[in-house]
């Protein structure tokens, strides 16, 4: 980092992809356009810290892994030293606060996955708060209330949680905390007049590195090992807001592949029902079938054809758009990339809420234009209802109540569960593609 840059984003969390997607970027702006600014990085759940964050956020690096137009092998590392400081606020309460009051703060990012938006409707606790929501909120009123709420103090709010509308969602969620904490109109005032909520739609797929990889990470003097990332070639980051921020904030002009837009919407739906829409859709029968890598899923000849199957005759249809087709065609080719081991298992994780944003509307619209439940897709669900990790995120029952929502959906998931109850995954899958 350059001696005389200063912290301008706080960064929540500390997950592979934030740091593999984000954190090139930021580098990118500081090498390339003299951004001069560095990153935060918050915690955002509680729990025991990775090794790699006990003495602050060191250098790490990503390295993107694919194939060139000939079939060859490419891989380019990047080291990032420009997210070079940890905050922990379930352990430093103040610690977290006092980076709100720093004057050069200027932007906010965040990957709390769709299950970070979530209000638990808790009154203002003495210290750090359960919900995503709640410490932006904190945050956010620290930096009014020691900066006098003046206008230079706002922020812009980039978040990239793949729902569609997140900005929006997550803007009402804070003002919902701050008024049931009672923060204020003035307070209200300021996050209206002067810190911007623009929605985003990330699009790149970053996996956690192999021990052989740390092992090359730890012999190229390439950061710290425990924090690499191993990403595709691929990255997209599109932003709804007006291209003449990039004077302040030049993702693009340094080199990143970003687009600003004015309708995020047709983008967001595109990418969040067939790239993420196909992962859901995928795993919990693709992991019962033994498989343990994304790749493995188009090499396997009932898992791939049944991949074909939901992509292609029941996420495509549904969306009804220009250029759907060779746009998933495109998402199968990189869920093939033979340099990235993708595994399903992270996929799985926060399982409930990525049903009901990615699988259930692609279900309900199918329907509405079909006049049939997509069948492969209803397996899809049913495998989640029998074979879902346990743990936080997999709550089988907001997705009971979303499907009841949806005429006939409760009814066809209960035969299909029946189904997986009765035969194995691949059987399941065979009787869908007979």
């Amino acid at each position: 980092m350059p001696r005389d840059s200063q912290p301008k984003v706080l960064v929540f969390g500390t997950g592979v992809f934030i740091r593999g997607f984000f954190g090139p970027m930021l580098q990118r702006m500081n090498d390339h356009a003299d951004f001069g600014g560095s990153g935060i990085v918050v915690k955002l759940t509680p729990g025991p810290v990775a090794d790699a964050y006990t003495d602050g956020a060191p250098p790490y690096a990503v390295v993107r892994r694919g194939l060139d137009d000939r079939g060859g092998s490419t891989e380019e590392w990047t080291t990032v030293d420009a997210l070079d400081r940890f905050v922990n606020p379930y352990t430093d309460w103040d610690a977290f606060l006092s980076t709100a009051r720093l004057p050069s703060m200027g932007y906010v990012v965040s990957n709390a996955t769709e299950a970070g938006y979530a209000d638990d409707g808790a009154p203002r606790p003495d210290g750090c708060p359960a919900t995503f929501s709640g410490k932006l909120c904190a945050w956010l009123h620290a930096r009014f209330d020691s900066l006098g709420g003046a206008s230079a103090s706002g922020v812009v709010v980039l978040p990239f949680e793949l729902l569609e509308g997140n900005a929006m969602r997550l803007r009402a969620l804070v003002i919902d905390v701050a008024r049931r904490w009672q923060l204020g109109g003035a307070f209200e005032a300021w996050l209206e007049d002067h810190c911007q909520f623009l929605a985003t739609l990330v699009d790149g797929i970053v996996a956690k590195p192999g021990v052989d990889d740390r092992a090359l990470a730890s012999a190229r003097g390439d950061g710290h090992p425990g924090l690499l990332c191993v990403a595709e070639p691929y990255s997209s980051f599109i932003i709804q807001g007006p291209e003449a921020m990039e004077a302040e904030l030049p993702l693009r002009s340094s080199g990143n592949d970003v687009t600003w837009t004015d309708d995020l919407v047709p983008w967001c739906r595109r990418k969040v029902r067939v790239l993420n829409g196909a992962h859901t859709g995928i795993v919990f029968l693709a992991m019962q079938a033994g498989l343990r890598l994304v790749r493995e899923c188009c090499e396997d000849e009932v898992v791939g054809a049944f991949l074909n199957r939901i992509v292609n005759d029941e996420i495509v249809p549904a969306l009804n758009g220009d250029h759907i087709g060779s746009y998933a065609a495109d998402i199968l080719g990189r869920f093939r990339n033979p340099c990235l081991d993708h595994a399903l298992a992270d996929i799985a994780l926060n399982s409930a809420a990525k049903l009901q944003t990615r699988i259930l509307p692609t279900i309900s619209d199918h329907l509405e234009m079909t006049g049939e439940l997509p069948r492969g897709l209803v397996l899809s669900v049913a495998a989640f209802m029998v074979h879902r990790p346990r743990g936080h995120g997999s709550d089988r029952k907001p997705v009971e109540d979303a499907c009841r929502g949806i005429p006939g959906l409760d009814a066809a998931v209960s035969d299909a569960v029946r189904t997986l109850q009765a035969v194995d995954a691949r059987t399941a899958m065979k009787e869908v593609l007979s």
